[in-house]
């Protein structure tokens, strides 16, 4: 082997390495695939179309954590004490955000995601129920901060 195909082979370890190395997150937060982008939801033909999140814990891709990031890395991702807190200090649990009520899920084992419900609300922005869309909805005060902001969506 060469001088340059050791460095080579050396350099694809270190990145499929560090690949690897990066948890994916979203297998230990209940329902991630599928909450709601505060942000973004039309109605089309009289019903509501919902986009989601891509980063649950962030504002955006490669961007700042909300405040459901923060306390996820707080907690090191413990649903049993993350699902208890009220990140966005909206009233509402994470668990309840979450669809998952009662804190019963757990991570890789399926008999508990039959307890989950439909995500309500995203976990880490402040949102409120607006009864006439009867959905909730980012505060007013804070729409035009966070919504300028871009949501990857999925």
């Amino acid at each position: 082997m060469t001088p340059q195909q050791l460095v080579l082979h050396f350099l694809c370890c270190i990145v499929i390495g560090l690949c690897v190395a990066y948890p994916p997150f979203k297998n230990y937060i209940p329902n991630s695939r599928r909450v709601p982008d505060p942000c973004r939801t039309e109605i089309v033909d009289g019903k509501t179309e919902l986009h989601y999140v891509k980063a649950v814990g962030h504002y955006g891709i490669n961007s700042a954590r909300n405040p459901f990031g923060l306390d996820f890395r707080r907690t090191r991702g413990n649903w049993t004490i993350l699902c208890r807190l009220d990140s966005d200090g909206d009233g509402l649990y994470n668990g309840y955000e979450l669809g998952d009520v009662r804190c019963m899920w757990k991570a890789y084992y399926p008999r508990s995601w039959r307890s989950l419900r439909a995500p309500f609300s995203h976990p880490g922005i402040t949102e409120v129920f607006n009864k006439t869309s009867k959905r909730y909805e980012v505060v007013p005060q804070l729409r035009m901060a966070l919504c300028s902001r871009r949501f990857p969506l999925i």
